[in-house]
Order: structure tokens, then C-alpha cells, then sequence
């Protein structure tokens, strides 16, 4: 058992009691960020590089290996190829490049992502991933949720 793999298996046990504030944090983004954790996992065949500790996305990729395990199976069941898939949100990229394989080289998939921390993971695993891609730059404002980035809206709140 490695190191990281003993320290994946604590964080599974203790995520979601509280832990995630204070020392444990602190903890969590000196230690395993920086020296435990992989540089990219591989989940449904994509190669995805993941940004530090977050409550969402993130981590459920990095220490379970999914992420929404039941939409992920409907979005395979209904993805097929030569469609056209909007991924509006795209944060990391995680649909979007599985998107991409599922379509194949006859579809198309539009990923849009306002956050730059975001877009900047989400075109990592895109080249990882050797989809091709393509820009267009816009206005409109985001608000950030500190504690999830997959949470950032451009919905209204007040």
C-alpha cells in the first residue's frame, strides 16, 4: 500500500464529518496536494487532470473514481455517435471529454466554462484527452462558490 492510497483511504472515511475545515485542510493541501497526489487520473477512459481539494467534483474523481455515478451511465445510454453535445458549465471537463468520445469524430461537442481557473483545467484535459478544440470570448457574471468549483453560477444570488 503506497502512501497516497493510505492517505486516500483516511480522507474517504473522515470526508463529509466535518473534517474538511481547520487543520485538516490545511493538512489536506500541503500534504497530499503537494507531494501524495497523482498528477491525472484515468476514469472512463479519459485522462483528467484535477485541480487541488474542493467539496465536488474534484475530490469525488480523485478518491471515488466518479463522479454522479448515475448520471454518467445515462449520459453514456444517450450520447451516441454524430451527436452535437452542449456541455454549458463544462468546469474541468469531465463530461466534455467524455462527451468527446462518445460522439466520435463525426460530433461535436461545445463546452463553455467562464471560470479561468476552470477553463484553464478544462483545456489541460481536453489536449490530454487529443479533442480538438476552438474559442470565443464573452461577458457575463460569475459568482464563485470558495468551498465547491464546480458550484460557480452565473445564476443570481443574493
Amino acid at each position: 500500500m503506497t502512501l497516497a492510497s493510505l492517505y486516500e483511504s483516511l480522507f474517504k472515511k473522515v470526508r463529509g464529518k466535518g473534517f474538511g475545515l481547520g487543520l485538516f485542510n490545511l493538512f489536506h493541501k500541503k500534504i497530499y496536494e503537494g507531494w501524495l497526489q497523482p498528477p491525472y487520473v484515468e476514469i472512463n477512459g479519459c485522462r483528467l487532470f484535477l485541480p487541488g481539494h474542493d467539496v465536488g467534483v474534484s475530490d469525488n474523481l480523485r478518491m471515488e473514481g466518479a463522479w454522479e455515478p448515475e448520471m454518467t451511465d445515462e449520459f453514456k445510454r444517450l450520447v451516441r455517435p454524430g451527436m452535437t453535445v452542449l456541455d454549458v458549465g463544462a468546469n474541468i471537463g469531465y463530461h466534455t471529454v467524455l462527451a468527446s468520445r462518445l460522439v466520435g469524430p463525426k460530433g461535436r461537442v461545445l463546452a463553455f466554462e467562464p471560470d479561468p481557473g476552470n477553463l484553464a483545467f478544462l483545456r489541460k484535459n481536453i489536449s490530454a484527452n487529443a479533442c480538438a478544440v476552438g474559442s470565443a470570448e464573452g461577458r457575463v457574471e460569475l459568482n464563485l462558490c470558495a468551498a465547491n468549483t464546480g458550484a460557480h453560477s452565473t445564476a443570481y444570488v443574493p
